[in-house]
């Protein structure tokens, strides 16, 4: 399995606060079944331009690396982040450097709010005029939001993929009413989006006890397959340098 959704890199957003910590979420991955971990902090345009967020990011990468010298058999590692949508995204010079490094994926949280026609249209733009395919974080997340309104569908209905939060899965009742169209019948990415290792602790295992139950492994085949498409290009980090 592989975590495409992961706040793990240390000092860097509200997740890890020090090396420690990443080393024990990565641990954690390992022993849940996840061989492949994308790190994703958070980047809020409003708040940095790109190039000093990529520069922030590289040395809290430095600090992880050095931290896991000695650690063996960690998860296969891969960088890029999560980026909160804001307008005109589509031609910020700078939007392909927030791609998972060596692909053309690009993690996208949307707006916690109800969309408009204009949200859409931009997503859209960000493939049409940039080839970037975004990767919607945690899709659950904006259900409620867009009540009376068809944007999730035509959403979905773009070049994009779809990121469900594990946690999610274990909420049965908004599971039916709000994603069976998507669990049952769409190919996604999983992620834990996990930031600590207390209330939102790496928790991978929940995906895969439901697909297995519900899917048999027929399910998570398909999900791998995807995440294994999506990094057939990508720079993977030695994380385990000798």
């Amino acid at each position: 399995m592989k975590d495409f959704h992961t706040h793990i890199l240390p000092e860097m957003d509200d997740g890890s606060f020090n090396t420690d910590m990443s080393i024990e979420m990565l641990n954690k991955l390992k022993s849940q079944g996840i061989d492949s971990i994308v790190l994703t902090p958070h980047y809020y345009f409003d708040c940095e331009c790109v190039d000093n967020f990529l520069d922030r990011r590289r040395k809290c990468l430095h600090k992880l690396i050095i931290a896991s010298k000695f650690v063996e058999d960690l998860p296969q590692i891969y960088i890029g982040a999560e980026v909160a949508f804001f307008p005109n995204m589509s031609n910020h010079e700078g939007l392909d450097k927030l791609c998972i490094e060596g692909t053309k994926y690009m993690l996208l949280e949307m707006p916690f709010a109800r969309w408009q026609k204009s949200h859409v249209e931009e997503v859209d733009k960000i493939y049409i005029n940039r080839g970037i395919i975004p990767i919607i974080a945690h899709i659950e997340r904006y259900i409620e939001f867009q009540k009376g309104t068809q944007y999730v569908n035509e959403l979905l209905d773009l070049n994009v993929l779809i990121q469900i939060n594990s946690e999610i899965l274990k909420k049965k009742n908004f599971v039916k009413k709000h994603l069976s169209f998507i669990i049952d019948n769409e190919v996604y990415l999983l992620g834990s989006d996990c930031h600590n290792m207390e209330g939102r602790a790496p928790n991978m295992d929940i995906a895969s006890k439901y697909m297995k139950k519900k899917f048999k492994n027929d399910k998570l085949k398909q999900i791998d397959l995807l995440g294994e498409e999506v990094l057939k290009n990508a720079i993977s980090i030695n994380i385990n340098p000798d």
